[in-house]
């Protein structure tokens, strides 16, 4: 799925706060399919043609009704990258008590960024604990970083030029600080 709560024009940033440590073993990892993807790849084309489409969730809905055949198609290769064996594309990110995971849902003109498209590893059983027959558990703190337009209210927007074009620059800046944020943390996270 990409993070843009059905559509939503002002969502621009996903903060994930991991909560507790996951053996890769155990699954549980977000994973991004398309992270590393060349622009000819047809796993990339996919999610955009699924984002022209309005589809912008994957699991569980092939099959459902009203799913395009094509969408399906689409939806199913996108599922099958996220469950794979990891090809330099995809880029894990194992849960550790402490790690923080800042991705972008969107680009800095404002359109949804395909390559944001993400879900979480199937957990799995703890087979080195032979006293655990339960699932693991994964705990998670999660923001969405809205970037809103007007001064206080989405309808103070006058509809001069195009809203991506007044977006861009709210993004681009918001993108920029929590890349700052994250490059003055990140040796807490080697």
């Amino acid at each position: 799925h990409v993070d843009t709560n059905n559509g939503s024009i002002f969502r621009s940033a996903t903060l994930i706060l991991y909560l507790n440590d996951i053996a890769s073993e155990c699954g549980g990892a977000t994973v991004f399919p398309l992270a590393n993807t060349k622009e000819n790849d047809p796993t990339l084309a996919a999610a955009k043609r699924l984002l022209q489409d309005n589809v912008e969730h994957t699991r569980g809905a092939a099959g459902s009704t009203g799913v395009l055949p094509h969408n399906e198609e689409d939806m199913l290769l996108l599922e099958e990258v996220i469950g794979g064996d990891g090809t330099n594309t995809v880029v894990r990110v194992q849960p550790q008590a402490g790690r923080l995971c800042i991705f972008f849902s969107r680009t800095a003109d404002g359109e949804i960024d395909a390559r944001s498209w993400h879900g979480g590893e199937r957990l799995l059983l703890d087979r080195h604990n032979s006293n655990n027959n339960e699932i693991t558990k994964k705990n998670i703190l999660t923001l969405f970083k809205e970037v809103y337009y007007g001064k206080e209210h989405p309808d103070t927007y006058d509809n001069e030029g195009s809203f991506e074009a007044y977006l861009a620059p709210q993004i681009a800046e918001q993108r920029q600080l929590l890349q700052d944020i994250a490059n003055h943390h990140a040796h807490y996270f080697v």
